[in-house]
């Protein structure tokens, strides 16, 4: 946002038409878009949010480039921080935002930066007790002259466009205004004296005000309403007026030496030297309603800015700076005090762990302020590239990442905002990442086969240099995690159980600390073979009389734990089936009748599964 000249419009108009319509489908950005006006091709850039239609009169914010330091000063000049802001904003409060092509430099300079063949650079002559000079009749020739330098009139034609509607297009809008920045202020503020009826009202942020100096320079039309805003610690336009850049005979608001001015509009025939140098005086209106304020000193004429509203607002050390969301909000209040501009919303962000190592888990949490009832979304944002994406829950988000490679993370929390609360930006976390001392992670197996079932101890021992790591170790099968053990003494210890005869490629994972970088085991191989089982085989009742029902009941033990599954056959004599019957819960039931006295040796074979080895057990029957 520091820049020489930007400007930004808003101006407002009674008049609305009918047959109107955007140049785009809301919410949209209409992208460069162009027009020609006195010969040479204009730009400009719209953005509609979604809560605006054409039907219904809306307000609208140009934004115009006046000087700016750039190679090219036919396109819109404007950074994609700026822009983002813009948007927001213009979310929140449902308006539009237009970016044009900047006025005085428009196709004159070859493309090239500010040269002494410069319109405006000829509209400033010698230094006058070490401030520049303006000569404002060379600056209207350029601005609102009648050949191609017209840039007022090109203003006005865009602005005609959006509002009342001409060749070129009718967007249906209601409501205008203009801010300028830096010497902008002087452009955004000559326009609006010379369009009364296209401006309801002018912001200038860290910019000179224009003020006729001879009887050549055409007279105002009106007075409008005036917003300033000031850091007061801005190098180029000091409110004590030290700085060598400070306008002399366009004077900047509060500049103490307010003396040589012959003519003035009635909105600025005051200049208010109430300030000491020091301790400015922040929020003060000079004159609300032809009013004037108390508190001030210095010139300030019988009218009063002719019934408009004029307010200094001024950010204590604050520098050369464009519009902020807080500070447009302030602007549109003052212009719109029955229709409050909707707050900005606050996000802020916070690492768990920072400076953290390559591979290191850190979990960023974004917290929306006074947000518990909001709904959306937040990303996480590296510059340019998504870490992810999080549903806001209780006025946070949360998002466990991890960094692959060392170096400092800029990372901003960007929340998408809703009905009721504006989209915000956190400020950059600077999320330091390190390489940490390199250790070297080895993993070992305490039975290797072993068998369905049967507990594993897996050691993991960490080795780095100048020291004993910390933290924890992950065993890993592919993406899956077994467990997860604390290093003590640089060894951390797991007992897993496998549930399936397999081939298990396990790696031990360290997690690193703020010491110790983290590292990863070579694959350790894992045979799990099958279980053995025990089968034993009860009757009953047991002896039993001859045709009495008699229940064979089986049951399977696994070696270790686990379900086996399968078939127990029931066999008498050790070669006559009595019946085949399903395992279920590790037993099998079948109810047989014996038919004659006797001895009857039985067995129940059980024939094993995938996991599971076969195994028989047996009982002997007696029969009276």
């Amino acid at each position: 946002m520091r820049r020489f000249g930007l400007i930004l419009g808003l101006m407002l108009l009674s008049d609305f038409a009918a047959a109107q319509s955007l140049p785009c489908t809301a919410p949209c950005d209409t992208g460069d878009q162009t027009f020609t006006f006195a010969g040479n091709t204009r730009h400009y850039r719209a953005y509609f949010p979604a809560s605006i239609s054409a039907s219904v009169p809306y307000k609208v914010f140009f934004y115009l480039a006046g000087y700016e330091q750039a190679t090219a000063w036919n396109l819109p000049h404007y950074d994609l921080g700026e822009w983002s802001m813009f948007e927001n904003w213009a979310n929140a409060n449902g308006v539009a935002i237009v970016y044009v092509s900047p006025l005085i430099w428009d196709s004159r300079s070859g493309g090239q930066p500010a040269s002494s063949s410069d319109p405006l650079t000829q509209a400033v002559r010698s230094s006058f007790s070490g401030q520049q000079i303006w000569d404002v009749n060379s600056f209207d020739s350029y601005l609102t002259g009648s050949s191609t330098f017209n840039d007022a009139g090109y203003l006005d034609y865009l602005i005609a466009t959006a509002t009342i509607g001409n060749a070129t297009g009718h967007w249906g809008a209601g409501t205008v205004a203009m801010v300028g920045f830096s010497t902008g202020g002087l452009e955004a503020h000559r326009f609006a004296i010379a369009y009364p009826s296209d401006v309801v009202g002018v912001g200038i942020w860290a910019g000179p005000l224009y003020a006729e100096t001879g009887s050549s320079v055409p007279v105002y039309n009106a007075p409008v309403d005036v917003f300033i805003q000031d850091g007061s610690a801005d190098p180029i336009f000091n409110p004590c007026g030290n700085g060598i850049e400070n306008p002399a005979t366009v004077y900047y608001p509060l500049l103490p030496n307010m003396t040589n001015v012959a003519s003035q509009d009635e909105t600025f025939n005051f200049w208010a030297t109430g300030m000491n140098c020091g301790s400015p005086v922040p929020n003060i209106p000079i004159c609300t309603a032809g009013i004037p304020t108390g508190g001030f000193t210095g010139k300030i004429a019988a009218g009063c800015a002719g019934g408009k509203q004029v307010q200094f607002t001024f950010v204590i050390g604050g520098g050369h700076d464009g519009p902020t969301y807080q500070g447009m909000c302030n602007f549109y209040n003052f212009l719109f005090p029955t229709n409050p501009c909707v707050p900005q919303t606050t996000v802020t962000l916070n690492s768990s762990v920072n400076p953290v190592n390559v591979g290191m888990p850190v979990t960023l949490t974004a917290t929306v302020e006074g947000g518990q009832n909001a709904t959306g979304t937040v990303a996480f944002m590296k510059r340019n590239i998504t870490l992810g994406t999080v549903p806001l829950s209780n006025g946070q988000a949360i998002l466990n990442s991890s960094f692959g490679g060392p170096g400092v993370k800029p990372i901003t929390a960007v929340y998408s905002g809703d009905a009721n609360f504006s989209s915000g930006t956190s400020p950059i976390l600077y999320q330091v990442v390190g390489t940490g001392n390199q250790t070297t992670t080895a993993l070992v197996s305490g039975t290797d086969p072993s068998v369905v079932g049967q507990s594993v101890t897996f050691t993991a021992t960490v080795s780095g240099n100048g020291g004993t790591p910390t933290g924890t170790v992950s065993l890993m099968e592919g993406t899956v995690t077994l467990g997860t053990a604390t290093l003590a003494g640089g060894q951390a210890s797991l007992n897993i159980t496998f549930g399936a005869v397999s081939i298990q490629f396990i790696t031990a994972v360290y997690s690193g600390d703020a010491n110790f970088a983290g590292s990863t085991s070579f694959p350790l191989v894992q045979l799990v073979s099958q279980a053995s089982t025990t089968t034993t085989l009860v009757s009953s009742p047991n002896p039993s009389n001859t045709g009495q029902n008699v229940t064979l009941s089986a049951t399977v033990v696994p070696q270790f734990t686990g379900s086996p599954t399968g078939w127990i056959t029931f066999m008498q004599n050790g070669d006559d089936p009595l019946g085949t019957v399903p395992l279920s819960g590790g037993q099998a039931m079948l109810i047989r009748v014996f038919g004659s006295v006797g001895t009857k040796p039985l067995s129940a074979i059980y024939s094993g599964d995938g996991n599971f080895m076969g195994s028989t057990g047996t009982a002997t029957q007696n029969v009276q």
